[in-house]
């Protein structure tokens, strides 16, 4: 029984642990709408798609089975903005430089400190 006690808080630190920074890359939240990119230097793109984002439109086809056909989509941006990001305590702080707020009427922009905040484990990719 201690053993297993052991091992599982050994997983649950190493779990926390990967959780207090984000790889380079293209990341989503779990509302599918919402891209960020972080790059070198703690620099980030962000991205806030309106009704759809690629995501849901690739799901989308996939639930219905259907081939990728010819036709343009054309995603409209909800928000938008680039600037310098730090985590601190398993949260992303995204510090813009450049904001954009165009469609998106649920995103909890903070126009005062010009910052958006995002826990980690709300990440899917």
């Amino acid at each position: 029984m201690t053993k297993a006690f052991i091992l599982l808080l050994i997983i649950m630190s190493s779990t926390l642990y990967s959780q207090e920074k984000l790889e380079k890359g293209q990341h989503i939240l779990k509302d599918k709408l919402t891209y960020i990119i972080i790059k070198e230097n703690n620099v980030f793109e962000y991205n806030k798609y309106h009704n759809f984002s690629p995501l849901t439109v690739k799901e989308e086809r996939e639930k219905e089975n259907k081939p990728r056909g010819c036709g343009t989509i054309a995603y409209i941006s909800g928000a938008k903005g680039k600037g310098h990001f730090k985590i601190i305590d398993s949260t992303l702080v995204l510090k813009f430089a450049e904001f954009e707020k165009h469609m998106d009427k649920e995103t909890d922009y903070d126009s005062i400190n010009k910052s958006l905040k995002f826990s980690i484990s709300e990440f899917i990719d």
